[in-house]
C-alpha cells in the first residue's frame, strides 16, 4: 500500500422527532457520508432530552454499521455532551446517518457529530 494522506471530517446531523418523525424503527436524517469513509468518532450534544413511550431507546446508525448502541430516551446519555463511539468502522458504500427508536420518541432534540477519515 502507497502513503496517502488522509482528510479528516466532521459532519453535523441533527435529529428532533416533530421534525424527523419518532416512529418506532429506522429513520433516515438525510446526510450521508461517502463510501470509504473511515468513521472515527460519534459524538452526542443534547438541546433538549428526548422523550417518548415508556421504555423508548434510540441507537444511531450509519448505513447499516450500528455507530451508537440503543439507549433510554430521557436517560442521562442524550443529555448534555457525550461521546458514544469511539471505535472505528469503515462504509463500504455511501450511507445514510440514521436513528433507530424501540419505540414511539415524541420530544426533543440532539446534535449527532460524526467524525471521519476520507481516503
Amino acid at each position: 500500500m502507497a502513503n496517502a494522506t488522509l482528510r479528516g471530517q466532521t459532519k453535523k446531523v441533527n435529529y428532533k422527532p416533530t421534525v424527523n418523525g419518532g416512529a418506532t424503527g429506522y429513520i433516515g436524517l438525510g446526510e450521508f457520508l461517502p463510501s470509504g469513509s473511515i468513521v472515527t468518532r460519534i459524538m452526542n450534544v443534547s438541546g433538549t432530552t428526548l422523550t417518548g413511550a415508556t421504555g423508548a431507546k434510540l441507537a444511531v446508525y450509519v448505513g447499516t454499521t450500528l455507530g451508537i448502541t440503543a439507549h433510554a430516551c430521557g436517560g442521562a446519555t442524550f443529555t448534555g455532551l457525550d461521546v458514544l463511539n469511539s471505535t472505528p468502522f469503515k462504509l463500504s458504500a455511501d450511507s445514510e446517518v440514521q436513528v433507530r427508536a424501540s419505540s414511539t420518541i415524541r420530544a426533543g432534540e440532539i446534535d449527532l457529530y460524526v467524525e471521519y477519515l476520507l481516503p
